[in-house]
């Protein structure tokens, strides 16, 4: 970067245009770093604890996330100079939509921020008021969209009141022997708590992140997204159930009300409209082909074969078919490569002094047009 002086002066001649330019440069790559440290230091506390301050360090994209998406979690630290940098640009460009590349990475951090950091208490955790408030509005989603289609409805699930809950002793067996596996069993008075985020609290996020991607790239989804897309709701179901206490049929018509129906979706809910915009299967105006197989398949993997009791029947299928540690594997392998899939952000490929695209000269020229050096 140039030295301050010259920055000041930049900036005092350089026209609005640029500095939103070079400020979303900037946006974008603490965008890409903040997922990046993120999943590298979910890595490392599945296999260690990690020491409070450096605990404390990777709460900072959530934080990130609080600012520019204004959710509804209490702000902390905004002495930490990116969640500050958040700040500063929503307020600098308050009606100014991002690239859809930008958009893609705030969720992105979103989801990661959510999903990796949601076994464990932290100054970021959601308040229990607000997860409350979260839960009750993916409820009301969920039963918005089964009063068009209820994908549970041939189905009976009587033994999901009739014998569950599990046991105490089985749940809390059961939290320690995942947080063991994914993060820590020092952790385990928060993880399954009705202060701690679930699967199920998650799967929307899940799902506005997949619709973003495919927005992205203007793709229809693949086999292989339908079958995650699928299994996320299959595992959030027996966490639910397993490691929760959760018993009865709502639990089960919540995690599976997805796919194209277009009645239950509001036209100013955008995200609801990208997320039904997954399964839409064509001009025809029906569902994305094999999705109705796929999601049906794991929905009915969770009913016991007939004489198998069903808490004998979740269990096995936990340990084996659907086990909560691999998928926590699985989804950190997605968020990777969603990561890595899209063009470093501009600030990377000026520090390897070339743009993609570009030769070495023009991209210096460029360097040179926007302040840096």
């Amino acid at each position: 970067m140039a030295d301050p002086d010259s920055n000041n002066e930049y900036w005092k001649s350089a026209d609005a245009g640029t500095r939103l330019d070079v400020d979303e440069a900037i946006l974008d790559y603490l965008l890409y770093t903040a997922v990046k440290a993120l999943l590298k230091d979910r890595q490392a506390r599945k296999h260690d604890s990690i020491p409070t301050p450096e605990r404390r360090k990777a709460d900072l994209p959530l934080q990130m996330v609080e600012c520019q998406f204004s959710l509804p979690y209490c702000l902390h630290d905004l002495r930490l100079t990116l969640a500050a940098f958040l700040v500063m640009f929503h307020f600098n460009y308050p009606d100014h939509r991002c690239s859809s590349t930008v958009q893609f990475r705030l969720c992105l951090l979103k989801f990661a921020a959510l999903f990796t950091r949601r076994m464990e208490a932290s100054e970021s955790s959601l308040a229990p008021p607000t997860l409350q408030t979260l839960k009750a509005q993916h409820q009301q989603r969920a039963k918005a969209f089964l009063s068009h289609y209820d994908v549970t409805l041939s189905l009976d699930l009587t033994p999901f009141g009739n014998s569950l809950p599990f046991p105490e002793s089985v749940q809390q067996a059961q939290r320690r022997r995942v947080l063991c596996a994914s993060v820590s069993d020092l952790l385990a008075d928060h993880y399954g708590s009705p202060n701690s985020l679930s699967l199920l609290d998650t799967l929307p996020s899940f799902m506005a992140l997949s619709a973003a991607q495919n927005t992205l790239q203007g793709n229809n989804v693949t086999y292989l997204w339908m079958r995650l897309a699928a299994r996320y709701m299959a595992e959030a179901v027996l966490e639910q159930y397993l490691i929760y206490g959760a018993h009865g049929s709502d639990i089960i018509q919540e995690a599976f009300a997805y796919g194209f129906d277009p009645e239950s979706i509001s036209a100013s809910d955008s995200e609801e409209l990208a997320i039904t915009n997954l399964f839409w299967g064509g001009e025809d105006g029906r569902e994305v082909q094999g999705w109705e197989e796929i999601r049906d398949e794991h929905l009915k993997a969770l009913l016991p074969p007939e004489g198998v009791p069903l808490q004998l029947h979740l269990r096995s299928l936990e340990a084996d078919e659907l086990s909560l540690v691999e998928f926590e594997d699985n989804v950190m392998e997605f968020l990777a490569r969603l990561l890595e899939a899209q063009p470093h952000p501009l600030l990377m490929q000026f520090e390897r002094g070339r743009l993609d695209g570009f030769s070495r000269k023009e991209t210096r020229t460029l360097k040179d047009s926007v302040g840096f050096s």
